[in-house]
């Protein structure tokens, strides 16, 4: 769950830091915040994100996919009913 909680501060620090009021700060605590965590981690897991279209080295963004990949599988093992689409 370390990998899981560290993203959930990720999105929250990224919503202070970029000042998006409108945004409520995610949690795992809902169902309703768990399924906005899967829905920013099904765009962040995307191949163009991951790679950053092309404009990273392959193994930065194969780093970050298994960072990603292991957050998305402590995610549906805490709610087994969300679906991440790159998940492998």
């Amino acid at each position: 769950m370390k990998e899981l909680n560290e993203y959930v501060d990720y999105l929250n620090h990224w919503i202070k830091r970029n000042k998006c009021s409108i945004k409520t700060p995610y949690t795992l605590a809902t169902k309703v915040g768990r399924e906005e965590i899967a829905c920013d981690l099904n765009m962040d897991m995307e191949p163009e994100n991951i790679y950053q279209d092309g404009e990273i080295p392959k193994e930065i963004g194969d780093e970050r996919f298994y960072l990603l990949n292991k957050v998305a599988h402590q995610l549906t093992k805490l709610d087994p009913t969300l679906t991440i689409y790159e998940m492998e």
